[in-house]
């Protein structure tokens, strides 16, 4: 009996479930299907604004047309022939008005100017045309008057008109300026605001009356609409608005529609978004929904199934667990005692851990305390912290930890890295010690816990005595700087003299010397200067190895540019062919860079092959962290095993080639890219095979550090 009741309420349950599920799905497509009526509702609001506003734009130029038309048109007597031809160039660059025309008081086409400059025969009797009949009625308003299309009396084809009144000084009638336009002026817009199949848009007047529509419905083209459910939807909604639901009366398609009026005319804009197009979407989604709710259905029964199954296998398999439950229980009691040991041995790999790390923060060179992250109590600091601070070490203990900061400003850095990254790395900062002396330290810190609380460990590395002697090596520096100029001047003074009183004897005993006395002469003067060049480019070697540097994010393809441009004239007078693939931006000196690259591009103009054009090319590749730049030329090249003298002060591999040069250069390009934190390299597959020189600048790198 037990069994039925129950078997009864899953079967009760499912069916609820099943029908709760129906009427949130239901539910769920009733809310998507307003949804998308509603956005349709805003699209057709939104595209017959957009047409609206296209029209007015087009109103406003025929407007203005016909008042400077009427501007022209004399009121004190009869008009002479061509008064509108000035207007002519303006009817040719606006392809939509087919022509302009002088009809007088009694609707007598007087004057026509024709964008085709067709021969027309006048006069034209128009009186019986709307637009004639309503200025004849309405011409005290003095406003622009619009028609829907009908037959042209003077090409026979369709077209609108627009007419504007001709008042005399004294308020008489005196006839109108007129206006044939194209059909498609209007059509154009409505084209536009339709984007998808089955999508309708009209203007009609405020009247009534149809003057366009898109898709083309030729049979209702200056027809009333008066009684039609979209003009009395309108007249419902006022000057703009949208309808969920019109029927249209030229293709009994069901739209939800927009309407806008045309600022400062009488028409109307009116766009229908198909609601075939529209629920699109929607009949997928409901489908969709549909064979979900089937697939839910069938699995709420299967499930109430297995559970009835199950139900009445429970039934069988109670006696057989209640036998067996004894035997678990004793399982369990076994597994209790295991967990209890092993929870025992965690215990004492925790302390045998907190002593292993009470025994290595001990014997650690730097200080280091570790205090509550909660409220700042001191739970350990070993020996070299307490020596560091001053203070005893088993009073520290159990304490809050006192203020050692001297800046206010240090601490605030510290806590904002921690709190924000978990761990502080060579934080430099002046601390205080208890007696109240100053000194420089780094810091490093992070979060731990221990025993289940959070805790805080800070290390403090003293680096006051390494501050002093980078205080020492720039004042160093500074006197070097000022010994090297000493010697500059001091060296190159003498030998200023010697070059100088060497070319006043090839001066003024060149005659009486013979040649190999000559040649003495010659090589006295080239030594002077070349160990001028030599002192001069070991000076700039020197200061470079102790200059500061600028890195900024650099985009080597412009650096690689103004090295070719200082080139220039190397490069013509050679004919030589340079190609540069696409080179990155990274962190870098782009002064000094552009040294380098200055430097390898020149060697190779400077040791090009006696028997062809310089050919060289530059190219740039990544290689995990670093970028990889190579040069390689079609030069003279090298003896392989010579790299490791190319870029050692003044080594040169040519020294007899007659091409000038220190030795210094390669070497100066070794420092650059060091100080970048990168290698530079040289290859060669032998002499006359060309070379390859290479560099690698890391990717990424600290901008706030300079060249260490």
């Amino acid at each position: 009996m037990d069994f039925r009741r129950r078997s009864l309420r899953i079967w009760i349950a499912a069916a609820i479930l099943v029908l709760t599920t129906s009427v949130m799905s239901a539910a769920q497509l009733a809310y998507s299907r307003q949804r998308h009526i509603d956005s349709g509702q805003e699209l057709a609001r939104a595209l017959s604004n957009a047409a609206a506003q296209r029209v007015m734009s087009s109103m406003q130029l025929l407007d203005q047309l016909l008042q400077e038309a009427v501007s022209r048109i004399p009121t004190d007597g009869p008009a002479p022939a061509g008064t509108l031809e000035p207007l002519r160039p303006k009817l040719a660059t606006t392809k939509e008005i087919r022509a302009l025309s002088l009809i007088d008081a009694d609707g007598i086409m007087r004057q026509v100017v024709h964008r085709q400059q067709q021969t027309l025969s006048l006069p034209v009797d128009i009186s019986d045309r709307q637009h004639y009949q309503y200025q004849r009625r309405h011409w005290s308003e003095q406003r622009m008057a619009l028609s829907p299309p009908a037959t042209d009396r003077l090409t026979e084809s369709m077209a609108w008109f627009a007419s504007r009144p001709v008042i005399s000084p004294d308020g008489r009638f005196l006839g109108m300026a007129g206006m044939a336009l194209e059909p498609d002026l209007l059509a154009a817009p409505l084209r536009a605001a339709t984007p998808g199949e089955g999508d309708a848009a009209g203007i009609f007047s405020t009247e009534g009356v149809l003057f366009a529509r898109h898709p083309f419905a030729p049979q209702a083209i200056g027809r009333s609409i008066a009684s039609s459910a979209v003009f009395l939807a309108y007249g419902e909604l006022g000057e703009s608005g949208s309808v969920r639901e019109l029927v249209s009366i030229t293709d009994d398609i069901p739209r939800t529609v927009g309407f806008t009026k045309v600022p400062g005319y009488p028409l109307v804009v009116n766009v229908g978004i198909s609601h075939e197009r529209l629920l699109h979407q929607w009949v997928r989604e409901a489908q969709i929904h549909g064979g979900i709710q089937l697939a839910l259905t069938a699995t709420i029964f299967l499930l109430a199934w297995g559970m009835v199954r199950a139900e009445h296998q429970h039934q069988s398999a109670a006696e057989r667990l209640r036998a067996t439950e004894r035997d678990h229980i004793d399982t369990l009691s076994r597994e209790v005692e295991t967990r209890t040991a092993e929870l025992q041995q965690s215990l004492e790999a925790l302390q045998e851990s907190e002593e292993r790390f009470r025994l290595i923060a001990d014997i650690s060179p730097l200080p280091l305390v570790v205090t509550r992250r909660s409220d700042g109590v001191v739970i350990y600091i070993n020996a070299q912290a307490a020596e560091a601070f001053q203070v005893p070490q088993a009073e520290a203990y159990g304490k809050v930890a006192p203020n050692f900061w001297e800046s206010p400003a240090d601490r605030s850095r510290m806590v904002e890295s921690l709190v924000n990254t978990g761990i502080v790395r060579n934080l430099e900062a002046v601390l205080k010690r208890a007696d109240g002396e100053r000194f420089t330290a780094l810091l490093s810190a992070a979060f731990g816990s221990l025993k289940g609380e959070a805790m805080v460990l800070v290390s403090v590395l003293d680096i006051s005595e390494r501050k002093r002697l980078e205080q020492e090596l720039a004042r160093s520096n500074a006197e070097l700087e000022r010994f090297s100029y000493a010697i500059s001047h001091d060296l190159q003074e003498p030998l200023r003299m010697v070059a100088s009183y060497v070319g006043l004897i090839e001066r003024r005993y060149g005659d009486t010397l013979d040649q190999e006395g000559r040649d003495f002469v010659t090589y006295a003067i080239d030594g002077a200067k070349r160990m001028s060049r030599m002192i001069s480019d070991l000076l700039d070697y020197s200061r470079l190895r102790r200059q500061a540097w600028h890195f900024e994010i650099t985009d080597l393809n412009a650096v690689i540019a103004d090295a070719l441009a200082n080139l220039a004239t190397s490069i013509e007078s050679n004919g030589a062919d340079i190609s540069v693939e696409s080179l990155p931006t990274l962190p870098a000196d782009p002064s000094q860079i552009m040294r380098v690259m200055q430097n390898l591009i020149g060697n190779a103009l400077k040791y090009r092959a006696a028997d062809r054009p310089p050919r060289i090319k530059v190219s740039a590749r990544r290689d995990d962290g670093l970028w990889i730049f190579e040069f390689a030329d079609n030069g003279r090249g090298f003896d392989t095993g010579e790299e490791q003298r190319l870029f050692q002060v003044f080594q040169r591999l040519h020294p007899n080639s007659g091409i000038g040069g220190s030795g210094i250069g390669l070497a100066l390009c070794r420092s650059i890219i060091t100080a970048h934190g990168g290698t530079i390299w040289g290859r060669s597959d032998g002499p006359d095979q060309g070379a390859t020189f290479g560099f690698s600048l890391p990717v990424e790198r600290d901008m706030k550090k300079g060249a260490e």
